[in-house]
């Protein structure tokens, strides 16, 4: 895929204007700058549904039919046509909402998320997709001497060529994590080289890493009466510097995809995808499918 490009998979949409509907995943959003093209693909109907893009790849895979039942399947789609080129039916795969990393162009980490009957996992694999002959499928469980929290809606972000980091997540108790950690991941074995508590805790985020910045993008989080907000925190001291909340009331930075488009000393834009929330009580409000936020 090109930069120019993003993937949009499943999630509540709004056809008809009035009610919000879960979206089906048997079709893609291709977001190109100019417009936005459906593409149809044999994919299964559920909700939260994982998406990576490796090399010319789509690989979906998990997602969940209700909170208890994970999907297992993956399936990978070429990017040029659409056309299904592997499927497999694993536990590995039946999962929603873990943190997911690529690694290279042709494996990713995956870690965490709910699993079988909504249990919460601190498993993590590295998926790995060959072509040879034909294309193939392996996945290995990293095993860590300390064991790894439970947490669901992490993030997991490469920040060089051999580590990652893991940021916030919410726990099984339903309390939200204030942990960050770093690991090496060395064949099977992985090795958490440092870790520590940060100001606040949060889930459901994005996160931008450029030099000594970084940015944590909408979630949930515990900072006291903020909320829609990007924070940026000092990789060095790891203090928030600033804390930045969205100008329109119109825009929740919830359960919206986020990427930096510009990030220069005076200017930062954002592009947010989607987004929303979906209550009961008070309604639905969903995002546009694009917006741009900036300071």
């Amino acid at each position: 895929m090109n930069k120019s490009e993003r993937i949009c998979a499943g999630g509540l949409g709004v056809e008809d204007g009035s009610s919000a509907k879960q979206n089906s995943t048997s079709s893609l959003l291709e977001i190109l700058k100019d417009n936005v093209k459906t593409l149809t693909i044999n994919c299964d109907d559920v909700l939260l549904p994982q998406v990576i893009t490796l090399g010319e790849k789509i690989v979906v895979f998990g997602g969940r039919k209700n909170p208890k039942n994970p999907n297992r399947n993956l399936k990978i789609f070429r990017a040029r046509d659409c056309e299904t080129i592997y499927t497999d039916d694993s536990e590995v795969f039946g999962v929603y909402r873990s943190a997911i990393c690529k690694v290279s162009e042709s494996s990713f980490l995956c870690f965490g998320g709910r699993r079988s009957n909504g249990n919460f996992s601190n498993e993590m694999y590295e998926i790995n997709v060959t072509e040879a002959d034909s294309l193939s499928v392996s996945s290995n469980i990293i095993k860590f001497e300390d064991e790894l929290p439970r947490l669901a809606s992490a993030t997991c972000v490469s920040i060089n060529d051999s580590e990652y980091e893991i940021m916030g997540g919410i726990k099984p108790d339903g309390f939200i994590s204030q942990e960050i950690f770093r690991f090496k991941v060395d064949g099977t074995k992985g090795l958490i080289t440092w870790r520590r508590s940060m100001e606040f805790g949060i889930y459901g985020h994005s996160v931008y890493i450029n030099g000594n910045k970084m940015l944590v993008i909408g979630g949930i989080s515990t900072l006291h009466e903020i909320n829609d907000s990007v924070i940026e925190i000092d990789r060095e001291s790891w203090k928030v510097r600033s804390v930045k909340e969205t100008s329109s009331t119109e825009l929740l930075l919830v359960g919206n995809g986020a990427r930096v488009t510009k990030d220069t000393g005076s200017e930062t834009e954002i592009e947010i995808i989607g987004g929303g929330a979906h209550c009961f009580a008070f309604g639905n409000h969903l995002n546009p499918l694009i917006s741009t936020i900036s300071f």
